[in-house]
C-alpha cells in the first residue's frame, strides 16, 4: 500500500525533475499536437505551468492507485504486482514510441501506435499505473504537456476499446444462449 510521505516524495522529485528539464532543453514548454498534415499544431504556454501540471499529474495517478490497493486489501501483493508491471510495461512502451520518434523512425511509431487498439482490448491500459509510466516515458522526448496529453487521450481510447470488447462479448453470449434455446 502507498504511503502518504512516498507519495509526496514521488511528487516532489517529480518537480525537480521538471525544474532540470526546464533548465537543460528549451522546448518542453511546447506543446505539439500531431496531426495526419505534414505540419503539426504548437502551441507555446508558460514555463510554470510545466512544474506545476506534471507534479500534480502524479499525485492524483498515486492517489488514484492508493484507493484502487485500499479496495483490494485482501489481495494486496496481487494488486501490487500487477501495479508494478502494467507501470513498467507502459513505460517501457511510451519509452520506445519516444525513442522511435526522437531517432526519426516514423513507420515504426505508427506500428506502435496502431498496436495499443489491439492491446487495449486485451490489457486494461487505461488504469492510473499505465497512464502515469506512459506520461513519465513520453515527457523526456514530448515534454510534459503532450506526454500528459498524450497518455490521457491514448487511455480515454483504450477504455472505450475495452468497454467495447466486454460489450461484444456479453453480446455474443446472449445471443449463443438464444441460438441454443431455440435449438433445444
Amino acid at each position: 500500500m502507498l504511503k502518504n510521505k512516498f507519495i509526496w516524495s514521488v511528487t516532489a522529485f517529480t518537480a525537480m525533475l521538471q525544474l532540470s528539464l526546464l533548465n537543460f532543453e528549451a522546448n518542453h514548454n511546447i506543446l505539439t499536437i500531431y496531426t495526419f498534415s505534414t505540419y503539426p499544431y504548437s502551441f507555446e504556454l508558460p514555463n510554470w505551468l510545466t512544474v506545476i501540471l506534471m507534479p500534480t499529474f502524479v499525485y492524483s495517478c498515486l492517489c488514484l492507485i492508493q484507493t484502487r490497493f485500499k479496495q483490494n486489501a485482501r489481495k494486496r501483493a496481487k494488486a501490487t504486482t500487477f501495479t508494478l508491471i502494467g507501470f513498467l510495461l507502459s513505460f517501457n512502451y511510451g519509452a520506445t514510441i519516444s525513442g522511435s520518434v526522437y531517432l526519426g523512425y516514423a513507420d515504426y511509431v505508427g506500428i506502435l501506435i496502431i498496436a495499443i487498439a489491439f492491446i487495449a482490448f486485451l490489457v486494461k491500459a487505461y488504469r492510473a499505473e499505465c497512464i502515469l509510466g506512459f506520461a513519465l516515458s513520453l515527457c523526456i522526448v514530448f515534454g510534459a504537456l503532450s506526454g500528459i496529453v498524450y497518455s490521457v487521450i491514448t487511455a480515454a481510447v483504450c477504455y472505450a476499446l475495452y468497454k467495447l470488447r466486454l460489450f461484444t462479448l456479453q453480446c455474443y453470449r446472449q445471443n449463443s444462449q438464444d441460438l441454443e434455446n431455440i435449438i433445444n
